[in-house]
């Protein structure tokens, strides 16, 4: 099935696209939280913190894939929209000579630079073998999770985001189940990493198959191969620019976490459990608009339809508010209890760490609405083909949030840190703003002239 975003009412269309993305993302949270509780019941502790402190490095690497990926299907949803079926299948075709690409280099790359990086990062001896280990055959199936990312993501492009959340549903089931199997055929650190990889390329099969059976139309011909050179290179123009903020943005976590972690095992505890909460409101609820409104804006500047694209952008804006608000509301008000299921009573710290979450988590959900102009106006750069650009405000973000985080958490304590995404945030959403408003105003021009 295929969705024309290009007519129709905008609320009806973004909010149809938009809830398959927010339970896929929350599936996705969910199964996470599954693994952790997997590796901890089952192997140790060790195991778990081995496991949870790999999340930067995964994040670093992989997180580039996923948004090479992301940015390499914005072509072909541009092309869907303008009803160019023959650059559409070559758009294709390069998306997915760039992801084979990608995967092989970041493979290549990864692989020999763990030990060096596990040091440098100061990983405790007692963990560094399960880390390494675990990260070794993650990185050695790269090549499943873009092939998964890129699936999804042509689906998406085509207006199709029911078939990428069914295939995750099924491919988390896989994930816990193949974990929970090899972990007790003792394989530990090593079942969870394949359980890991085994359902990412489940993923991607089960995609794939629905666009040969349903979505013919996104399958190349041989020719189409030939002739992608220039849909490789536009590829790699949007998807490594999206890679790298993605990789701009771990690079920040990992500053701002060594910062946390000078301040003591309270303080990191406090700082793990009100991220876990924040997650949820803002990747799992807030995000996806803004993912939703990268294959609208796409689709409708292939069209040429400017105008709806302001339409669709002011709803997005209503919408994207009134979560945010709800998600501020929760958070504040239900955040400690949902903190709480984390922590065991018997726990000696229990009541200190909650009490710094809270506060934490309060201070931090709070600053949601300088956040929530990111998430809308970035993406919506991005699916007006300006993937540069949104890479520059991502820098923005680095700098404040490395910037604010360092020279707060003297006067502050935690408090700074907490503090150093918000002012970040705030810079990038101005930046993002101003940059969204000057390219649309552009292409009316453009549109007048003609």
């Amino acid at each position: 099935m295929v969705k024309d975003l290009t007519k129709g009412n905008p609320l009806k269309l973004i909010l149809g696209f938009y809830f398959p993305i927010m339970a896929g993302t929350l599936l996705q949270q969910a199964y996470n939280i599954a693994d952790t509780v997997v590796v901890g019941q089952m192997v140790g502790a060790d195991a778990l913190a081995a496991v949870g402190a790999t999340g930067s490095i995964t994040f670093l690497f992989l997180g580039f894939v996923n948004g090479c990926c992301a940015g390499a299907t914005i072509p072909v949803a541009a092309h869907f929209g303008a009803g160019r079926p023959d650059k559409m299948r070559r758009a294709v075709a390069g998306a997915l000579n760039f992801t084979l690409l990608i995967c092989g280099v970041i493979t290549v790359l990864a692989l020999p630079l763990l030990r060096p990086i596990l040091r440098l990062m100061q990983y405790p001896r007692e963990i560094f073998d399960y880390s390494y280990i675990y990260l070794l055959y993650i990185f050695a199936g790269t090549v499943c999770l873009g092939l998964s990312n890129l699936a999804s993501g042509l689906l998406r492009a085509v207006g199709n985001s029911r078939t990428p959340l069914y295939s995750l549903a099924v491919a988390g089931i896989v994930n816990v189940g193949l974990n929970i199997l090899f972990v007790r055929m003792g394989m530990k650190v090593v079942g969870v990493a394949l359980g890991t990889v085994i359902s990412q390329l489940v993923s991607a099969v089960i995609c794939t198959v629905y666009i040969f059976r349903k979505v013919p139309e996104l399958i190349p011909r041989r020719e189409d191969f030939a002739l992608s050179c220039k849909a490789m290179h536009k590829a790699s123009s949007l998807g490594v620019p999206m890679g790298f903020q993605f990789s701009i943005t771990a690079i920040g976590t990992i500053v701002v976490q060594s910062v946390v972690n000078s301040l003591g095992a309270v303080a990191v505890s406090a700082v793990t459990l009100y991220g876990k909460i924040s997650l949820v409101f803002t990747g799992g609820v807030m995000e996806p608009i803004g993912l939703s409104m990268v294959t609208y804006v796409s689709q409708n500047l292939g069209a040429g339809r400017i105008d709806r694209i302001r339409r669709g952008m002011r709803t997005a804006l209503w919408l994207i508010s009134g979560i945010t608000a709800a998600s501020m509301l929760i958070g504040i008000f239900a955040g400690r209890e949902m903190m709480s299921i984390f922590l065991s009573s018997a726990e000696p710290m229990r009541e200190e760490i909650l009490s710094t979450a809270t506060h934490c988590l309060t201070l931090f959900t709070l600053c949601y609405p300088v956040l929530m102009p990111i998430f809308l106006y970035r993406n919506a750069v991005q699916g007006l083909g300006y993937g540069k650009i949104a890479m520059i405000g991502g820098v923005l973000e680095l700098i404040g949030r490395c910037v604010i985080s360092l020279a707060l958490v003297g006067p502050l304590g935690l408090t700074g840190p907490v503090l150093a995404s918000p002012v970040a945030w705030l810079l990038a959403s101005i930046f993002f703003i101003i940059a969204y408003e000057m390219i649309v105003r552009r292409l009316e021009r453009h549109r007048e002239r003609k």
